[in-house]
């Protein structure tokens, strides 16, 4: 877009307005208002994402701690199993 051509053509006050009119329409020139929507917009996304990945540490926190009870227990299962095992073993050789 040339705006000396719409200056010469129109006249200094009808081509800036022109050219402001021309600038809008392409998305060239955004209005404050919109921009500022935009940031805050834009803040408010990282904040969601700051919020949602505390949260996911703290469940994947809790996770960890169930998982190595769980563990803990399969453990205490397994050696009560063996330890019956060889007593029955032992009872069968006498």
């Amino acid at each position: 877009m040339d705006i000396t051509l719409l200056v010469r053509e129109f006249g200094l006050p009808l081509g800036i307005l022109a050219s402001v009119f021309v600038l809008l329409m392409t998305g060239r020139l955004i209005p404050k208002a919109t921009v500022d929507k935009l940031v805050k917009a834009e803040s408010d996304r990282g904040d969601m994402w700051a919020e949602a990945y505390k949260t996911e540490r703290a469940l994947r926190v809790e996770q960890d701690k169930i998982m190595r009870e769980s563990m803990e227990g399969v453990r205490t299962v397994t050696e009560m199993v063996r330890t019956l095992d060889r007593a029955r073993r032992a009872g069968e050789g006498t």
